[in-house]
């Protein structure tokens, strides 16, 4: 369901659709690992990152236990990629060889992409996390984006971590 909202967030902007044609990846696990790695009282964005969310869904999310958590999800990659149920205008990248290097260099530089991490959720199933970019070949943006369970439904809460390729 999130993997589903995160690539409708990526599509939709504004209402309109924003890309005919979408190439997915999901390639972005390292972002999450790295993020939920640093969550500690010496990194200097704790402060910031806990006055964007609020203390109470940061210690919810990035206590110790959920912290083990969340790694070990990333660690088991539960997710099996290729029977995550797409729209039709979006395209399951699989890296092929296909011999013609310029030309598939000039054809990748056009394909807009989304790239996603699996989602992880805390242990209570209150909160769920996923990274995500999208744009083109080296003019991308991306953060990691927050989700809350709300009567068996995910809704988006919040993006942080963002960035600008």
């Amino acid at each position: 369901m999130v993997i589903d909202k995160e690539i409708n967030r990526n599509i939709y902007q504004n209402g309109n659709e924003f890309q005919k044609k979408i190439h997915l990846n999901f390639i972005l696990d390292r972002i999450l690992i790295d993020l939920i790695k640093n969550q500690n009282d010496k990194n200097s964005n704790v402060l910031s990152l806990k006055m964007k969310i609020g203390t109470d869904v940061y210690e919810s999310i990035f206590n110790t236990k959920e912290v083990y958590n969340l790694m070990e999800q990333l660690s088991l990659k539960t997710i099996n990629k290729k029977k995550v149920g797409l729209p039709k205008n979006v395209f399951l990248n699989i890296n092929e060889d296909t011999g013609n290097k310029t030309v598939d260099k000039l054809l990748e530089s056009t394909k807009f992409r989304v790239n996603l991490s699996i989602p992880v959720f805390t242990s209570d199933s209150k909160f769920c996390l996923i990274a995500y970019s999208n744009g083109f070949e080296n003019s991308m943006s991306g953060g990691i984006n927050i989700y809350i369970k709300e009567k068996n439904n995910w809704i988006y809460n919040t993006t942080f971590n963002e960035w600008i390729e």
